[in-house]
């Protein structure tokens, strides 16, 4: 269900904000013909004249790279794809599961730093990664949660935004695939070959600041009623932890849900914890406005990573002109202007549109996160407008703050940040937003 902007105020500044934004001239972009690309695969875009890739010198400033994918389904492959999401398939980390299509941008040679994405692809579930264990994400994919996807002949299209950390040349490996939920996470179940985008930047660091990584290791913690996976590799100075749940049916949404609502904050709060990282997701799309309001009794509220729908005002095709843009938020950044950007550049780049008119126009915002009292979160969790405010990314930080792996990476570090939550900055907790599966399954908080 969308929900357009009504409040006329907070409208004319956003347009006004827009309007500026798009008078400025879109950066030139490379873009290869269109081709039958080497994908072979049954769920893949491989039909004649269907794909085409580039690498964009975005206008979003900031020392930014940006890859872009672009393709379409014929019939026949649109079915491989329907598949995998309408039928359950045997997996060895989920036994029997609906999968769903999957496209990954990957820098393989981890001078890259991912932060924002944008895609016309339904319900789609972005997810970054840190592969060697540097602190960066060079990894970003889109699994899109949706059993009616891809429509025949259709256009979609994936963008992916990084930051340069480091210099030299380099290779983002995109990929189709199909990933099913391996609790926690989707895990990719099959990938097909490889497309490669060259690129060269000048990082503000070199070749040697990137961490070589020994073996991997995890651990499991068996705890009720989901059990919590801690993993890493030697030498590394990040770890991980996430909470392995089930995510195939309503019932173990909601299950999983109840949990949310009450272990994370009684948990950290019985350990004298009073902020944790939390993330909100909102039942249907709601205005900056409505964000603020319901955050406003968190003061010191800084939100690290927004999720917003928007409306691609030039096409009349439901099936293809909703946006789903998420764009990191670095401290003191105003999150609607990173937004914007990001829109901004879509639609000048990606679409090529005329920019001296909206394009773009924001439906309303799906879920942000950011550091949270432990009362509000409670207070967010009883609001119909709220589906979820999930505290379990400091919960779950929390745990690992006591293993064995952080006195070793705690002792490796010269200096270690913490973070309002009181636990070292270097464990990275695994976690997302819920709006692409309360779609998929419908279920709306009454």
């Amino acid at each position: 269900m969308k929900v357009h902007i009504t409040n006329n105020k907070w409208l004319t500044v956003f347009i006004a904000v827009g309007l500026v934004l798009l008078t400025v001239t879109p950066a030139l972009a490379w873009w290869s013909s269109w081709y039958t690309p080497g994908f072979s695969a049954s769920y893949s875009p491989g039909s004649n004249l269907s794909y085409r890739h580039g690498q964009e010198n975005s206008s979003v400033g900031g020392g930014t790279e940006k890859f872009a994918s672009q393709m379409k389904w014929n019939q026949a492959d649109g079915n491989g794809v329907r598949n995998y999401s309408n039928n359950t398939h045997f997996f060895i980390f989920c036994g029997w599961c609906l999968a769903y299509y999957t496209h990954d941008h990957t820098d393989i040679h981890h001078k890259l730093d991912g932060y924002a994405f944008g895609s016309n692809m339904p319900n789609p579930y972005y997810d970054w990664d840190d592969d060697n264990g540097n602190g960066w994400d060079e990894e970003g994919e889109v699994t899109v949660v949706n059993q009616s996807f891809p429509t025949t002949n259709n256009m979609y299209f994936f963008d992916t935004y990084f930051l340069r950390r480091a210099a030299g040349s380099g290779t983002v490996y995109e990929t189709p695939a199909v990933s099913a939920w391996a609790g926690g996470a989707y895990q990719t179940a099959y990938y097909d070959s490889h497309e490669s985008l060259s690129y060269f930047t000048y990082g503000p660091q070199n070749n040697s600041d990137i961490t070589k990584t020994g073996a991997p290791y995890s651990l499991t913690l068996s705890t009720e009623p989901f059990p919590i996976l801690i993993w890493g590799a030697d030498g590394s100075s990040t770890l991980n932890v996430g909470v392995k749940y089930p995510l195939q049916t309503k019932e173990e949404l909601s299950s999983y849900v109840q949990w949310a609502q009450k272990t994370p904050v009684t948990e950290l709060r019985a350990a004298g914890i009073e902020q944790a990282l939390t993330v909100v997701t909102f039942n249907q799309p709601v205005t900056p406005e409505v964000v603020n309001k319901l955050l406003e009794q968190g003061a010191s509220f800084a939100p690290t990573i927004v999720k917003a729908i928007y409306t691609d005002l030039n096409n009349p095709n439901p099936d293809t002109n909703v946006w789903t843009i998420q764009t990191n938020v670095e401290e003191g950044d105003d999150y609607l202007r990173n937004l914007t950007e990001i829109a901004v550049d879509i639609a000048a780049n990606t679409l090529q549109y005329d920019t001296s008119r909206q394009n773009l126009e924001m439906t309303g915002i799906i879920a942000i996160t950011g550091w949270l009292p432990l009362d509000l979160v409670e207070t967010l969790n009883q609001n119909s407008l709220v589906f979820l405010a999930d505290a379990s990314p400091s919960y779950l930080r929390m745990v690992a703050s006591a293993t064995e792996q952080t006195s070793t990476i705690q002792n490796q570090l010269e200096h270690v940040q913490f973070l309002p939550d009181g636990f070292p900055s270097f464990i990275r907790a695994s976690f997302n937003d819920l709006y692409p599966h309360l779609q998929l399954f419908s279920v709306f908080k009454k």
